[in-house]
């Protein structure tokens, strides 16, 4: 697992990395749903009726921080719902209160995030899905494995 002429703490670093980004697959696909209104892939396509279709985040940059805010807060005026309980109140919101937000609050999702699923799930979308391009049947194998017939439609 470790090269030679590698840091052994960025090795260190890139595997737990990696785990985080796993876990974070976990939340994405299971836990938060984020799938039905983004799409497995995340390319905001609903996985089925009655969803709404969620933003395109292939074609997304946010640096961690605005993004595990997106994640905590929602979006104001939108369906993206928000993943912290406290979204608004004691968790502060792009600078606002509840009352600050007014009638463009977010929907709250239908589970609450702990900080490590957040960081979990921002680690899972910044290293394979945001700002990553059209999907491909490479993203597909990697997302659902090499033995899926689902990747075949790539």
């Amino acid at each position: 697992m470790f090269t030679a002429g590698g840091s052994w703490a960025a090795e260190l670093e890139g595997a737990a990395a990696l785990l985080d980004a796993e876990a974070g697959k976990r939340v994405w696909s299971q836990t938060a749903g984020c799938i039905r209104c983004h799409g497995w892939s995340g390319d905001g396509t609903p996985e089925g009726p009655g969803f709404a279709a969620g933003a395109d985040l292939r074609k997304v940059v946010l640096d961690p921080t605005a993004l595990k805010e997106i994640i905590r807060c929602g979006v104001p005026g939108t369906g993206m719902p928000s993943f912290s309980r406290n979204a608004y109140g004691t968790v502060a919101c792009f600078g606002m209160t509840a009352a600050q937000v007014g009638q463009q609050k977010p929907p709250v999702g239908e589970v609450s995030l702990t900080d490590t699923q957040v960081d979990n799930l921002a680690a899972y979308l910044l290293a394979k899905v945001m700002n990553r391009g059209a999907v491909t049947k490479e993203v597909c194998v990697d997302y659902y494995g090499p033995t899926n017939a689902f990747c075949n439609r790539y």
